[in-house]
Parts: C-alpha cells; sequence; structure tokens
C-alpha cells in the first residue's frame, strides 16, 4: 500500500532569483505540508467512523485503536 499524498513536484518556474526561488520552495513546502497533515485527520476520521476496516490499518494504526489485538506481546 503506497502512501497517496506522496507525489512529484514540478519543476521551478525559470529565471528565479534567488529569493522568488526561497519563496518559491517555501510555499510549495508549506502547501505539501497542508496536504500530508489533511490526509492524516482524514485518515484519522476514517479510522475512527469505521469506514476504514481493520485490515487495512498500519500496525501502528492497530496498536493505537485496537490495543486488545497485541495484549500477550
Amino acid at each position: 500500500m503506497g502512501n497517496p499524498v506522496v507525489e512529484h513536484s514540478p519543476p521551478p518556474p525559470p529565471q528565479l532569483t534567488a529569493e522568488e526561488y526561497r519563496e518559491w520552495r517555501q510555499t510549495r513546502d508549506a502547501e505539501r505540508a497542508a496536504r500530508v497533515a489533511q490526509h492524516a485527520v482524514d485518515r484519522e476520521a476514517g479510522i475512527l467512523s469505521g469506514s476504514i476496516p481493520p485490515e487495512q490499518l498500519t500496525g501502528r494504526e492497530l496498536a493505537r485503536h485496537y490495543p486488545e489485538l497485541f495484549d500477550g506481546y
């Protein structure tokens, strides 16, 4: 199961100054961080609502939401 948030970024616009490139990079990174955070919120909501079945959870998610599965380990 791959991470649906991972994507390839488009290259920066041509002929940017160093300052323009820094601003472009900060904006791109902030947008990416917002998408990753939203994905985490949506996934957690799906887990809590039961729309994502336990079979599709990662081990860490299983341990957090179904600790009884790990009793005795």
